[in-house]
């Protein structure tokens, strides 16, 4: 089971080539810091994922992560650990414009020991139909393991409407 011990920045965010840096948590063995690089306006950013030795030696690896090729842009904003995989959340939008812009969630599934992506999998709201837009808020609650499963829980809005959002909570295997 994973376990937060720090929810604090660990790193320097301003030493790392993010260009918003969303959560530095230490998990066991060492510390997974998440976020997005933009291009030289900090448009077009692409999710960003680091690891580092628990022994504070260095970045173990590092990598950009890929988005499908109908997105516009989109970052990693929570990380956790479960037995030799890292589990990264990316929140993606598919047009530049925020009020034209559907928030899509991924969940991708990285190898501790080198970052090899094994899977990449969409999040889908359940109930929500098909034009939503889904977020996940900061907290470590709105990704953990639970049952030996993962659970992700947000917020999503039909795009047609003006709704607040409402809360979702859905579990995938690991």
């Amino acid at each position: 089971m994973a376990m937060i011990l720090a929810v604090t920045p660990i790193i320097d965010a301003s030493a790392l080539p993010i260009s918003s840096l969303y959560l530095s948590i230490r998990v066991q063995g060492g510390i997974c810091s998440v976020g997005a690089v933009g291009d030289e306006d900090g448009l077009n950013r692409r999710p960003y994922a680091e690891w580092t030795d628990a022994l504070g030696s260095g970045v173990s690896w590092s990598k950009e992560l890929d988005i499908p090729e109908r997105f516009y842009e989109g970052r990693a904003t929570h990380c956790l650990r479960e037995r030799d995989w890292l589990f990264v959340l990316l929140q993606l939008d598919t047009h530049s414009q925020r009020s034209m812009a559907q928030g899509v969630l991924r969940l991708v599934k990285l190898r501790v020991a080198d970052g090899f992506v094994e899977s990449d999998t969409e999040v889908l709201v359940p109930r929500a139909g098909t034009r939503y837009s889904a977020w996940v808020e900061e907290g470590p609650s709105n990704l953990r393991v639970e049952e030996g499963r993962i659970v992700v829980g947000g917020k999503y809005r039909h795009l047609d409407t003006y709704e607040e959002g409402t809360s979702f909570s859905v579990m995938l295997e690991m």
